[in-house]
């Protein structure tokens, strides 16, 4: 069923929550109401990434899925692997998932919503960050496939910003001078004394 459709859940429920989001934020979807999932497309600035949102276990977790628009191919998949764990380092907010079996690489971003209600702001920021962070990697991970790029360096380009903001210039331990030094006078050659 689509989003034009009036088969809506209950508007206290965490999953109402996330379709009136996306009405609000004007996203075309499909939605299986039995199974709490909503499935869009999704323009970022690199790719279109396939996205799967549920809300599972009772209502109590929300999980959204951003799936990479490509597959790759098995002699690839272990070096593929290496760029992704590398990229998973120090993710505050979600992770990357590789199926080793198909090649397929997505993102998923994760919220227990346990007593609290789910609010609109939250499936905002998850979704926010889960398609920027996908986003972010999508060129590491075509370099690799496409360019030869290393997956050390790949996963370092992607993160320049990060590391331009943890360097720490300090001044040196003798300061240059700013002064010009003078011209030497040119030597003034003696007179033979008569």
């Amino acid at each position: 069923m689509s989003n034009t459709e009036d088969t809506a859940p209950a508007a206290s429920t965490p999953f109402a929550v996330i379709l009136e989001h996306l009405s609000d934020r004007g996203f075309d979807y499909t939605v299986d109401g039995e199974k709490n999932h909503v499935e869009l497309s999704v323009w970022a600035a690199n790719a279109v990434y396939r996205c799967h949102i549920r809300i599972t276990n009772e209502d109590a977790l929300f999980q959204a899925y951003f799936y990479y628009p490509i597959v790759v191919r098995e002699k690839y998949r272990s070096s593929a692997n290496e760029l992704l764990t590398r990229a998973n380092r120090g993710l505050s907010v979600g992770s990357f998932e590789f199926d080793f079996k198909d090649g397929e690489v997505r993102f998923r971003v994760s919220q227990a919503i346990g007593d609290f209600p789910l609010e609109k702001k939250v499936v905002s920021r998850l979704l926010s960050t889960a398609l920027n962070t996908a986003d972010r990697y999508f060129p590491a991970l075509a370099q690799h496939l496409y360019a030869g790029i290393t997956p050390e360096d790949a996963v370092y380009t992607a993160e320049l910003d990060i590391h331009a903001a943890s360097v720490r210039e300090s001044p040196s331990s003798q300061p240059e001078s700013t002064e010009v030094a003078p011209k030497a006078e040119p030597p003034q050659s003696k007179k033979p004394q008569e």
